[in-house]
């Protein structure tokens, strides 16, 4: 058993080498970004690496509005930005029928 173990951890750790450079920390577990050390912060329970400007445990680089917490990134339009964000959240089009009458 305690082979099993030890087999197992090895096969961890090197999955995790070939994650890219913001993969999940080893050892950084976390329930909120206060748990992870500076510089990271909570996603999914890991600590990752990267810049969450707005605390919402989404990476700048991903988030579809950066500046606002909005975690559970809905874009109604789907335009690529958030909602919270987005101040044409409604398509024009669905107002077209009106101004045609």
């Amino acid at each position: 058993m305690k082979n099993e173990n030890v087999i197992l951890q090895i096969l961890f750790l090197s999955i995790l080498l070939l994650l890219p450079s913001t993969a999940f920390s080893v050892s950084d577990t976390c329930y909120d970004n206060t748990d992870c050390p500076e510089g990271q912060f909570c996603s999914s329970g890991f600590c990752v690496i990267g810049v969450d400007s707005d605390n919402d445990g989404i990476s700048d680089d991903t988030d579809n509005c950066p500046d606002v917490a909005n975690p559970d990134q809905a874009d109604a339009d789907g335009d690529g930005i958030g909602d919270v964000c987005d101040l044409n959240r409604f398509p024009w089009t669905m107002f077209l029928p009106a101004i045609t009458k």
